[in-house]
């Protein structure tokens, strides 16, 4: 009985023992950060004696994360510049959500708002704004417009600024000026990455390294820690930063500090549905696969921008969508994938995350999600967006010169009154009965403005993959997909080459199938690596590789300073293009076309 008591005795000291996690009474970094996360109910940013702490809420300083007690206590070393807090899901910051560690105690107020703890609930992701002043008009539209909308927040996923990275500090700061200034009037939250564009000065002689606005510098004085986290709804949200600056150059990774910060971060949010947000797709990126390891056994949805088109990519472990540009092909036009400069409006029902991508203006809109090679039964599901109301049910598809064929309308119903004018048209199309061969595929919907329609041209075929020479005749097909191109390998370059001045992760192969020729272009391609394939590939090797075909204007590539080291070296390139690949005269184009290569993954050498 007495070995019993003392247990008991033990035991209920143990329990006594007060969390020494952020706590009055102890703290685990005696020398660290202290603060308080408080119920701030009358937002006036003080924690008057009626307003308690809020348990839960994680707060970090960019590497180590920490759970408020139930006073709303926490504590942190002091080792790094900001503290910050992952607002949860049903709160909103009373005012900043992060401050620059100093002495004394940081705390933060929060304001119950519980209408924002929804499985269901939609917000924008734009990208690559690439805002200056010459654009500042266009961009404060895309504004308007997106207040008109009224989603639950906004996720502008880098390069915010056009040509940061090689600008002087004073050219830089009046680029920020135009997009803080737009965005200021946004009447939702508004979550910011960074891009590489955003990296200042540092291809820039004038902007030493030591400059506090030098990198990511300007971007942390005016939006705070580059990488972070929010919770909305169900939903744990993380916005990653892959732009690492080492000896002075960019390289695309998760630094070793984030990836640590990452890994304590999901620890918390163990279960809990992601989705994560950044400016490069992850085939550009270092350590890939170390930071997809840290994401296994949790639901991610990733979105990035980067490469201004609109893919996703063909990785079957991870569900990654690339989201085409706010300003198309850098102000020149569409993206080079033919779909509009835009963004993208993604709407969550509980376990489902869907999507849809609009251009910047456009009151209505059909997306047909086809594949230009089809066959067989196909399961036609488009979707359609109209400013001016539901949809009615009248949808239809028209094959050729056929007879329209109804199709069935599945409205959205979300608590936001633009929603109600998105839906998804289904349908089954049986191709059998049509010769191989190229089809154009009508869809018409009818709002209450009148009918509108979408044209698209399609390839019923039997083979998966796309012949050069198809390629090159139908380039306006295959725009922007994301298509198997088989033929010979009768030239290749892979870098890194100091003969042809190709850096690591980039190259290119000819592919040829004796008639016509095209280029397969690999850009920032790291994981995995090219070498790997360097070492494999020889000339005149049966190889698919998948590729999405682009245009570029000979306007853009003239116009940036980012390729005006390099414009001898293109229009030389150029002038040895195929006429197939040329829009225009020989020596004078208006436009090219390439097909990008995105990953090392999407290369493969056929058997003998």
């Amino acid at each position: 009985m007495i070995r019993k008591a003392l247990a008991i005795l033990l035991l209920a000291g143990l329990l006594a023992i007060p969390n020494m996690v952020g706590c009055s009474s102890g703290t685990e970094f005696p020398d660290g950060i202290t603060g308080i996360v408080f119920e701030d109910a009358n937002a006036n940013g003080v924690q008057d004696e009626d307003e308690g702490g809020v348990k839960g809420v994680l707060v970090s300083d960019g590497v180590y994360c920490r759970s408020t007690n139930k006073a709303g206590e926490y504590n942190l070393p002091a080792e790094e510049s900001l503290v910050f807090i992952t607002t949860p899901a049903d709160y909103t910051p009373t005012g900043q959500w992060y401050a620059t560690i100093s002495s004394g105690q940081l705390d933060f107020g929060l304001r119950h708002t519980p209408e924002k703890d929804s499985s269901d609930f939609t917000f924008v992701q734009m990208t690559d704004m690439h805002v200056d002043q010459e654009h500042e008009t266009a961009f404060s539209e895309l504004i308007t417009e997106l207040n008109e909308m009224g989603p639950a927040f906004v996720v502008s996923t880098g390069d915010l600024i056009n040509e940061g990275n090689a600008a002087t500090v004073a050219e830089a700061e009046q680029c920020f000026d135009v997009y803080e200034n737009a965005t200021s009037t946004l009447s939702m939250p508004l979550y910011n990455a960074v891009g590489n564009h955003d990296v200042v000065g540092i291809y820039s002689d004038d902007v030493p390294a030591t400059d506090p606005a030098y990198g990511e510098g300007i971007f942390v004085r005016r939006f705070g820690p580059t990488y972070y986290s929010y919770d909305w709804g169900d939903y744990h949200c993380i916005v990653l930063d892959p732009n690492d600056l080492v000896d002075g150059q960019q390289i695309y990774q998760i630094s070793d500090t984030q990836l640590q910060w990452l890994k304590d971060d999901l620890k918390r949010r163990k279960g809990a549905p992601l989705l994560i947000f950044f400016h490069e797709p992850t085939a550009s990126w270092r350590n890939r696969s170390e930071v997809l390891a840290a994401l296994k056994g949790h639901s991610a949805k990733l979105f990035c921008g980067h490469l201004h088109q609109d893919t996703m990519t063909s990785a079957t472990d991870v569900y990654e969508q690339i989201t085409g540009a706010v300003c198309g092909e850098w102000w020149h036009g569409a993206n080079p994938d033919g779909k509009p400069a835009g963004y993208r409006i993604i709407t969550v029902k509980g376990e489902e995350v869907d999507s849809l991508y609009k251009g910047t203006g456009e009151e209505r809109t059909i997306d047909p999600g086809l594949t230009p090679i089809v066959n067989g039964q196909v399961d036609l599901a488009i979707k359609i967006y109209s400013k001016n109301g539901p949809v009615d049910s009248g949808v239809t598809y028209q094959v050729d010169d056929g007879q329209p064929v109804a199709m069935n309308l599945e409205p959205y119903v979300m608590p936001f009154p633009f929603l109600k004018s998105w839906g998804v048209a289904t349908a089954s199309w049986d191709t059998t009965s049509l010769a191989e061969g190229y089809h154009r595929i009508t869809f018409n919907a009818t709002d209450s403005a009148g009918s509108f329609e979408k044209q698209v041209e399609v390839k019923v075929s039997d083979t998966e993959t796309v012949s050069v020479s198809d390629l090159t005749s139908h380039w306006g097909v295959y725009q922007g997909a994301y298509v198997p191109l088989e033929g010979s390998a009768s030239l290749s370059i892979i870098g890194p080459s100091a003969t042809y001045r190709i850096p690591e992760g980039m190259g290119f192969v000819m592919v040829s199938d004796g008639t016509d020729m095209a280029v397969a272009i690999a850009g920032e391609c790291f994981s995995p690596p090219l070498s790997e394939i360097k070492l494999k590939l020889r000339n005149n090797d049966q190889v698919v590789v998948k590729v999405v075909p682009l245009r570029l204007s000979m306007g853009f590539l003239a116009s940036t300073r980012e390729y005006e080291e390099y414009y001898s070296s293109i229009s030389g390139y150029v002038s040895m293009l195929p006429d197939s690949a040329m829009e225009g005269p020989k020596g004078n184009p208006v436009a090219v076309w390439g097909a990008r290569w995105l990953s090392g993954d999407d290369l493969t050498i056929l058997p003998d």
